[in-house]
C-alpha cells in the first residue's frame, strides 16, 4: 500500500530518506502514520511498502526527517536502524534504470521544460533525453522514484503527447517487413530487364530488313527504336540499381580507401556503360562520313555495319545484366541467409513476447497478499522488488520469486534456460528465469531482475554481440583470410587491368585475332569478366554463415557461445577441469540434520528465519537449497521478527557474514555469519566441545557441515549428504572426455581432499589429477601453472562466485549455470540447463562446424582461382569463352552455395548413443560408497600443491573486489 502526498510545487530541493520500518501489519498501519504526517507541510510525499515494511520519504528540508522519525516512533512503530539519506544523482549500476515514451504529435517539445516538471513532481530524476526523433528517455534513481509513478504523472500531464514505448523488448524484434516487400520489389524489377535484354537479344538476328541506325532529321526506322529502347532501359537500370554501389563505392575509397565487392561491380558496370557510348559516337562518326546509302552498299558492307550493332547492344545488355543478376543473386542469397536468421527468431518469438508486455502490477493490503491495488503497466515501467499478478498462460519476461499461490499448483515450462519442453511444478519461494512460461495456474510474483536484467534479456544480448563479433585472431585460419580478405579486392582490380593490357598487347602485335568488328571490345569483356566473376562475398561469408548457424544450434542445446574466439581456441584444449560442487554435483535436495546449539536463545523457527532473509537473494545452489528450506518450513520473509542492515558479504569460498536487526529485542544487532568450519576458525566463533566432536564426526563420513554463528557464537549446524549428488551423466561424460576425446581430466575443490579423492577414484581421473581444499585464488593459479609450466590450454568449467577468477584464466571458461550476472560475462561459454553432456557435445559441434569452414573457404578459393583465369580469357585459345554475363551469374551462384552449405549444419546430430540431451536433474543420482576408514594423502603433482598451498596463504581481497 502507498500514500503519495503532493503538498507544494515549486523547484525547491528534495530530499530523499529511506528507513526499515517494524510493527506494520497492514493498510491500516500506512493509514494511520499518513494521517498523523499531515501536519508536516515539508514532507512532499511518502509511501510505505506494507509487506517490505519500508518507508520512503522526500522532504523539502533535512530538518523534518528527525521530527518524522520521532513522530512515527511515538505511534508504536520502530524504525531500525534510522533514516537513511538516499544520494539521489547517482549512477550505481543496482538502482539506476531508464524508461521510455513515444512522442505521438509532430510539434517539438522542449526537453528540458520536460525534465524539469519531472524533478519538480519527483527527486531521483537524473537525466532525460531525446533519442531519435520520437523517442524520450527518462534516466531515474530507483530508490527514490519508480518507473510507474513517472509513468502515471506523465500520461496526466501530456495525455495525447506521449505513449507507451518499450525500448528493451525492440532489442527482440525482427526485421521491418517494409524492407523484405522493397526487396522483392527490386528482385521483381531485376527479373523483368533480365527477361527484357534476352528476348531483345533473341529477336535481333531475325531483322532481315536491316536498316541503319538513324534519327530525326534523318530516316527513323524500326532498328532505331529498337537501340534507342534498349539505351533507355540500360540508363534506368544503371540508375537504379547501380546508383547505390557506384556511390557507396565512390565515397568508401575517397573517405577510407576501402574497396569491397560494390567496387568490383560498379567498375565492371561502368565501363560496359562507357564502352556502349564510346561505340554509339563511333557509329554515328562512321555513319556521318558514310556517304553510301543502305541501297548502295554491298553485302559485306551491311554485314560490317550489322556486327557494329550487336557490338553496341552487347555493351549495354552487359552493362544492365551484371546489375541485374547480381541484385537477383543477392536476393537468393538474402533468403538463404535469413533462414540462419529465423533459428535465432524461433529461439526468442516475437509474438509470445510482445503478448506479455502489459503486466498487472499489485500492492498487497497485508502479509497474507489481499490484493490493495491492482493496475496494469508495460513491463519495462515494473521495477526490481515491484509486485506481478500472474495468470496462466504467461511468459516471463523478468526474473521473479514466486511469493504467493492461489492455485493448488502452479506450474511452468522453461526452454530457454533449460532447455525442458515439459512443464513442472514451481512452488512457493523457487526464483524463475525470464522466458519461462507459466502452463498453469495464479500467482504473485516479486520482480527479482527487471527486463533489461533479466536473464532472458543478457542472453539475447550476449547472443547478438556474438553473432556480430568480428574479433581478431592473431594466427589460424580465419586470420589467415581475414588478411586474404582485405587485398582480395585490389588483386582482382590489378588481375582485370593486367588482362586488359595483355590482350591489347596480343591483338595490336597480331598475336591473337578476334572475330569481332570491335577487336579492342574483346579486351573491354576480359576486363570486365574478370572484376564481376570475382566474389569476395564467397571468401568472406565462408566463416561467418557457419559461426552464425553454429552459435544457433548450441543456443537451441541450451548452450550460449559468447565468443567467435572459442571456434579457434578449443583445437587447443588439452586440459579440462571441473568444480566439484554445483558442476560435477547437483545441488544438494534436501536438509539430512539440523542441529539448533543456541541453548534456547533461538529458536528453530527463528534461526531459518535468519538464514533465510540472508540467503534469499544469493545465487548458489547451497544458498537455494537453505532458502527453500525455510520457505518449507513455514518461514516468510516478509514477517520475519529480522531485518537485514546491508548486503551480505562474501568470506572468500567459505561462506558470508550479514548484519541484521531483531525487531522483538528493541531493534538488537545480530553478526551472523553462515559458513564452513574453515569461516568459524578464521572468525574466532566459540565452539563447545560436544559440538565440535559431533562436526567432525559428520565431516569424516563425508556430509557437508555448514554453521552458523550469531554474536561470535555458534548457533546451528546443517548438514547435507551432498555426496550422494554426483550428476547421472558425470561418470559416462568423464569417461568420454578421456577415451574419445583424448582430454586430461582436473577435478579442483574447496571440499576436503578425502572426498575429492573418493569422488575422482569413482569417476576414473589420475590421483595426481584431484585437488581439493583449494580456493578462487589457488584454482587460479593452478590454471597458471599447467600454461606456463606444462604448455597446457585449460578449460575450466565452475559454477559459483568463487570459480570467476579461473573462468577467466582459462584458454574458455564454461559456467554449467547462468544464475550470476558475474558467471554470465566472465565465461566465454555458458551452459543453461547444467547438463554436462553439453561439453563433449559443444567440442564436437564445433568440430564439425570447423570442417564445415574449411570446405567453404576450400570452395571459396578454388572457385576463383578456376573462375579469374577463365575470366581473364586464358582459356581463349582452346575454345572457352567466359562472358561478363556469365561472370557475374556464377560470382551470385558461388556466394549461394556457401549459405546454402552453412544451412546443411543444421542436419548434424550427435550420433554417440549414450549422449542425449535431455533433461537429467529428475534422474536418480549415483551414490558414492565413501571409505569411512580410510583417510588420503593429496598425492597431487609437488609443483601443483606447492601452487596451491602458496596461494591459500595470500590475502583473497581480489576474489571480494571481482564480486562487488
Amino acid at each position: 500500500m502507498s500514500q503519495d502526498t503532493d503538498l507544494e510545487q515549486g523547484s525547491k530541493t528534495i530530499y530523499s530518506y529511506e528507513a526499515q520500518l517494524s510493527g506494520i501489519r497492514c493498510t491500516g498501519c500506512t493509514k494511520k502514520i499518513s494521517d498523523n504526517l499531515k501536519e508536516f507541510s515539508s514532507i512532499k510525499s511518502f509511501n510505505i511498502n506494507v509487506i517490505g515494511e519500508k518507508g520512503l520519504f522526500h522532504f523539502y528540508d533535512k530538518e523534518t526527517a528527525q521530527l518524522v522519525e520521532s513522530k512515527i516512533k511515538s505511534l508504536g512503530f520502530k524504525i531500525l536502524n534510522g533514516f537513511q539519506e538516499i544520494i539521489q544523482k547517482t549512477d550505481a549500476a543496482d538502482t539506476t534504470r531508464q524508461i521510455h515514451f513515444l512522442k505521438k504529435q509532430k510539434e517539438q517539445m522542449d526537453i528540458k521544460n520536460l525534465q524539469k516538471v519531472i524533478e519538480n513532481q519527483f527527486g531521483g530524476i537524473l537525466d532525460v533525453q531525446q533519442i531519435g526523433l520520437d523517442i524520450f528517455m527518462v534516466k531515474y534513481n530507483s530508490k527514490v522514484v519508480k518507473g510507474r509513478q513517472i509513468y502515471d504523472f506523465i500520461l496526466q500531464q501530456y495525455e495525447g503527447k506521449l505513449e507507451v514505448y518499450n525500448n528493451y523488448i525492440s532489442g527482440f524484434k525482427k526485421q521491418n517487413v517494409k524492407n523484405e516487400v522493397l526487396e522483392i520489389r527490386d528482385v521483381i524489377i531485376a527479373l523483368l530487364v533480365c527477361i527484357v535484354f534476352i528476348v531483345m537479344a533473341l529477336i535481333l538476328p531475325i531483322f532481315d530488313f536491316f536498316e541503319e541506325v538513324q534519327v530525326y532529321p534523318l530516316k527513323f526506322n524500326v532498328i532505331t527504336l529498337y537501340v534507342i529502347f534498349l539505351f533507355l532501359l540500360t540508363v534506368f537500370t544503371l540508375y537504379y540499381f547501380g546508383k547505390g554501389p557506384i556511390y557507396n563505392s565512390f565515397v568508401n575509397f575517397k573517405k577510407y580507401r576501402i574497396m569491397n565487392m560494390e567496387t568490383l561491380v560498379a567498375l565492371g558496370a561502368l565501363s560496359a556503360a562507357i564502352m556502349s557510348i564510346f561505340l554509339i559516337v563511333i557509329y554515328f562518326i562512321e555513319l556521318e562520313d558514310d556517304s553510301n546509302s543502305m541501297s548502295h552498299m554491298s553485302e559485306h558492307e551491311k554485314s560490317d555495319r550489322k556486327m557494329k550493332i550487336e557490338d553496341i547492344v552487347h555493351m549495354l545488355e552487359t552493362a544492365a545484366l551484371i546489375l541485374s543478376i547480381i541484385t537477383i543473386g543477392k536476393y537468393l542469397e538474402g533468403q538463404s541467409k535469413r533462414s540462419i536468421i529465423q533459428m535465432t527468431e524461433k529461439l526468442f518469438p516475437e509474438e509470445q513476447l510482445l503478448a506479455n508486455l502489459n503486466t498487472k502490477y499489485i500492492e498487497p493490503k497485508n502479509k497474507k497478499f489481499d490484493i490493495d491495488v491492482e493496475k496494469s503497466y508495460d513491463i519495462s515501467y515494473i521495477d526490481k522488488d515491484d509486485f506481478i499478478l500472474v495468470e496462466a498462460p504467461y511468459k516471463l519476461l523478468t526474473d521473479s520469486t514466486v511469493v504467493h499461490i492461489y492455485t493448488p499448483t502452479l506450474k511452468a515450462i522453461d526452454q530457454v534456460c533449460y532447455g525442458w519442453d515439459d512443464a513442472f511444478e514451481v512452488k512457493k519461494g523457487q526464483t524463475l528465469k525470464s522466458g519461462a512460461d507459466i502452463t498453469e495456474g495464479k500467482a504473485i510474483l516479486q520482480i527479482s531482475n527487471t527486463i533489461e536484467d533479466s536473464m532472458l534479456f543478457q542472453i539475447s544480448k550476449q547472443l547478438n554481440i556474438a553473432q556480430n563479433n568480428s574479433e581478431s585472431t592473431e594466427n589460424g585460419i580465419a586470420a589467415l583470410f581475414k588478411k586474404v580478405s582485405e587485398h582480395f579486392v585490389k588483386v582482382i582490380i590489378f588481375i582485370a587491368f593486367l588482362s586488359l593490357i595483355i590482350w591489347c598487347i596480343l591483338i595490336a602485335t597480331d598475336s591473337y585475332t578476334v572475330d569481332n568488328y570491335c577487336v579492342w571490345c574483346f579486351p573491354i569483356e576480359r576486363f570486365i569478366s574478370v572484376l564481376v566473376a570475382s566474389c569476395p562475398c564467397a571468401l568472406g561469408l565462408a566463416i561467418p554463415s557457419v559461426i552464425v548457424v553454429t552459435l544457433n544450434m548450441a543456443m537451441k542445446n541450451s548452450i550460449l557461445i559468447k565468443k567467435n574466439s572459442v571456434f579457434e581456441k578449443i583445437k587447443k584444449v588439452q586440459a579440462i577441469i571441473f568444480d566439484k560442487t554445483g558442476t560435477l554435483f547437483t545441488k544438494a535436495e534436501k536438509i539430512d540434520y539440523f542441529h539448533n546449539y543456541s541453548n534456547g536463545v533461538y529458536s528453530d523457527q527463528s534461526l531459518w528465519q535468519i538464514i533465510q532473509i540472508i540467503e534469499k537473494d544469493i545465487k548458489h545452489p547451497l544458498a537455494d537449497l537453505l532458502y527453500q528450506e525455510s520457505v518449507a518450513r513455514g518461514c516468510n520473509v516478509f514477517q520475519a521478527d529480522y531485518k537485514m542492515v546491508d548486503r551480505p558479504t562474501f568470506d572468500g569460498k567459505n561462506g558470508l557474514s550479514a548484519l541484521l536487526y531483531d525487531t522483538k529485542r528493541n531493534s538488537a544487532s545480530l553478526e551472523v555469519k553462515i559458513g564452513n568450519v574453515k569461516l568459524m576458525t578464521q572468525s574466532q566463533i566459540t565452539i563447545q566441545e560436544e559440538n565440535q566432536l559431533q562436526i567432525d564426526a559428520y565431516l569424516k563420513q563425508g556430509y557437508t557441515v555448514l554453521l552458523v554463528s550469531i554474536n561470535k557464537l555458534l548457533s546451528a549446524s546443517i548438514v547435507l549428504d551432498n555426496q550422494n549428488n554426483l550428476r547421472p551423466e558425470a561418470r559416462q561424460v568423464v569417461d568420454y572426455l578421456q577415451k574419445n576425446l583424448k582430454k586430461d581430466i582436473y577435478i579442483l575443490s574447496g571440499d576436503h581432499k578425502d572426498t575429492v579423492l573418493e569422488v575422482g577414484k569413482y569417476l576414473g581421473i589420475p590421483e595426481q589429477n584431484l585437488i581439493g581444499e583449494c580456493d578462487a585464488k589457488s584454482k587460479q593459479q593452478l590454471l597458471k601453472t599447467l600454461k606456463e609450466k606444462q604448455n597446457k590450454e585449460v578449460m575450466m568449467i565452475g559454477d559459483g562466485l568463487n570459480d570467476i577468477l579461473s573462468l577467466q584464466e582459462a584458454c574458455i571458461g564454461v559456467s554449467i549455470n547462468a544464475k550470476s550476472e558475474l558467471n554470465l560475462m566472465a565465461s566465454d561459454i555458458v551452459a543453461l540447463n547444467e547438463n554436462l553432456w553439453k561439453i563433449p557435445f559443444l567440442f564436437e559441434l564445433i568440430k564439425v562446424a570447423n570442417i564445415f569452414i574449411y570446405l567453404n573457404l576450400c570452395w571459396s578459393f578454388a572457385y576463383n582461382v578456376l573462375m579469374i583465369p577463365m575470366a581473364a580469357g586464358v582459356f581463349e585459345p582452346v575454345g572457352i569463352h567466359v562472358s561478363p554475363l556469365i561472370s557475374s551469374a556464377s560470382m551470385s551462384g558461388s556466394s549461394i552455395v556457401v549459405v546454402l552449405f552453412s544451412n546443411l549444419l543444421r542436419l548434424y546430430r550427435f550420433k554417440e548413443p549414450a549422449v542425449n540431451i535431455q533433461k537429467v536433474v529428475n534422474s536418480p543420482k549415483e551414490k558414492i560408497n565413501f571409505n569411512k576408514n580410510t583417510r588420503h594423502d593429496n598425492v597431487a603433482q609437488p609443483v601443483i600443491q606447492t601452487i596451491i598451498t602458496q596461494a591459500t596463504q595470500e590475502n583473497q581481497d581480489l576474489l571480494k573486489t571481482n564480486q562487488s
